[in-house]
């Protein structure tokens, strides 16, 4: 009975610490080789007050941008943004039809089950390193 309860308990901790890493709320899909942008989706890093996502950085691309879709006469099209508002209790998305983080100038392709760091720089709550995962565009 011990190890039932130690093995549940375990579990329960690992569903814990899993659901309050940031790093799994935010993914990037695989690129095609030559590709030289890919993009972080996801939902970003709940936090206390309203704050304003400055940049982002990470060693896998030259820069990355943030970016949001406008409409042009029926046309939808990206456009850098200098920084993005990230409200305070509220999900924050990235996605394709709206805000994202453009990778620019990849240096090598997004590979599936492969992750790297993302630094993210905001106004008042300063940097936070996460980890994005890239995972396959197959919906389960």
């Amino acid at each position: 009975m011990l190890n039932v309860l130690t093995f549940f308990m375990s579990i329960c901790l690992a569903f814990s610490a899993f659901a309050n890493d940031i790093s799994h709320h935010l993914y990037a899909y695989p690129t095609a080789t030559g590709m030289k942008v890919g993009a972080v989706f996801g939902v970003l890093p709940a936090i206390e007050t309203d704050d304003k996502l400055l940049s982002a950085s990470t060693p896998l691309c030259g820069h990355v941008e943030i970016h949001t879709m406008i409409e042009d006469d029926g046309i939808f099209r990206m456009r850098k943004i200098e920084n993005l508002l990230v409200k305070a209790d509220h999900e924050n998305l990235l996605e394709p039809s709206g805000y994202h983080l453009m990778l620019m100038d990849l240096k090598l392709p997004l590979e599936e089950k492969q992750s790297f760091p993302l630094t993210l720089v905001f106004e008042k709550a300063g940097k936070k390193i996460v980890t994005i995962p890239v995972i396959s565009r197959k919906r389960k």
